[in-house]
């Protein structure tokens, strides 16, 4: 397993940063550049002058993840990447833009496809990836296994209605435990990245997650919590293999 953290802010904050966005979207596949041209007012319009919006500068980041993981085999069957073993949860590897552009080639093609319950993947034979984005960073995570992963920019709560609704008793409990508001907060986003990883990686949405115990010990599936910069964090889910015991839990 390969896991990559790509900021954008260099779109923004660069003194290049036209020059950056107008190569990043050189380095898309026609999918990718298609999904992010109908952001907004497109791509032309950003390479024209026009300031780039934060969800078209996370779909461009998006693909550029994708062009990495493909062109560095990082699905490849039977080899991830070296030193990292099929399903062994990543440490994320963090990028800026001007990083992963000098690492990229020339675009390859790249074929997606929908799975049961919409989420999108590669054919069979090309190994699996999921994407998540939040504020400053995108994410992704391939394998040669279903994966699911999550980010999140950990903003004040203003209540702990979503918490109510979705999270187990067990999950509950352990938020009324906290000592203080701080605490709390930080409890709620590692739980609900985790809850996200596992509707990701299987693909049936949140609601399906509602009875998932995130911090008691799954048969079904293990959680990773990895180590991201700042006021984020991030989870990453996959199925457990039989015999497996623990839980990954990297920059812990």
């Amino acid at each position: 397993m390969k896991g990559y953290l790509l900021s954008v802010e260099q779109f923004y904050t660069a003194s290049e940063a036209g020059q950056l966005w107008q190569e990043a979207v050189g380095k898309l596949d026609d999918c990718r550049r298609a999904k992010a041209d109908r952001l907004g007012r497109g791509i032309a319009a950003v390479s024209a002058g026009e300031t780039v919006s934060r969800q078209m500068a996370q779909a461009v980041g998006a693909g550029l993840l994708l062009q990495l993981g493909v062109q560095e085999k990082a699905v490849e069957r039977g080899g991830m990447a070296e030193g990292m073993e099929a399903g062994e949860m990543p440490c994320f590897e963090l990028l800026t833009v001007s990083e992963i552009l000098k690492r990229l080639g020339e675009p390859v093609p790249v074929e997606y496809v929908t799975g049961k319950h919409g989420k999108p993947g590669f054919p069979d034979g090309m190994g699996h990836f999921n994407l998540s984005h939040s504020e400053e960073f995108v994410c992704a995570v391939f394998d040669e296994e279903p994966v699911g992963v999550d980010i999140q920019w950990m903003r004040p709560l203003r209540d702990m209605r979503l918490a109510e609704k979705y999270f187990s008793p067990g999950e509950k409990a352990a938020l009324a435990a906290c000592v203080d508001e701080r605490q709390r907060e930080r409890l709620f986003y590692n739980i609900w990245v985790r809850k996200e990883a596992y509707a990701k990686l299987t693909g049936e949405g949140i609601a399906a997650a509602v009875s998932q115990d995130t911090l008691a010990l799954s048969d079904k599936v293990c959680w990773s919590r990895c180590a991201v910069p700042g006021e984020y964090c991030a989870a990453v889910c996959r199925y457990r293999r039989a015999g497996e015991e623990g839980v990954t839990e990297c920059g812990e």
